[in-house]
């Protein structure tokens, strides 16, 4: 009987620290998703006329449409996963379910190279040639299995509206490695 009562009160213990952990955990997500309300409605703002001349285009890269965008080998080529992460950051997001369903992209720098492909600040992108990114893990085999592609899809969301985005690698050395951030 006094083994009972002692294993009841453990377990009474142990439920007590599951319900306080499991109400942190919401109370995080409830956090997280308060903060990227907050980015979107930043994001979303009209941005300020820009005081700086237009950015020098990267030869070999011709915009099509807001959403196509024709690349030469030459642009991709030496690039890396090293390098590759040194033109913004990607953070996990989450849908308002609280389900993770892609990635965020900040920090991209106005004239670089994923500007000039068309990402956005703010988007979180989904899928890369049908491969579903969402995550590090994810992004990292996408990379990889979309080395020998002439054409890319990305679908993304930005500022709330679905989008696609395609990159098409074009010239005479378009079978090359069609890797692109």
């Amino acid at each position: 009987m006094l083994l009972f009562l002692l294993l009841a009160c453990g377990s009474a213990e142990l439920e007590a620290r599951v319900a306080e952990l499991e109400a942190r955990e919401a109370e995080l997500v409830t956090q997280q998703q308060a903060l990227e309300a907050r980015i979107d409605a930043l994001e979303a703002r009209p941005a300020p006329r820009p005081s700086r001349p237009p950015v020098e285009p990267i030869d070999g890269i011709t915009p099509r449409s807001e959403w196509h965008y024709e690349v030469e080998p030459k642009v991709l080529e030496g690039l890396d996963m090293d390098g590759i992460a040194r033109m913004g950051r990607a953070l996990p997001h989450r849908s308002a379910t609280g389900d993770m369903d892609g990635i965020r992209v900040s920090g991209i720098r106005r004239g670089s190279l994923p500007d000039q492909l068309g990402l956005r600040n703010g988007d979180v992108v989904h899928q890369v040639d049908g491969h579903p990114i969402v995550g590090m893990s994810q992004a990292m085999a996408a990379y990889e299995a979309v080395q020998d592609e002439d054409e890319l899809t990305v679908e993304l969301t930005r500022r709330g509206s679905p989008t696609v985005l395609t990159w098409t690698l074009v010239g005479p050395d378009a079978d090359v490695d069609a890797a692109a951030p």
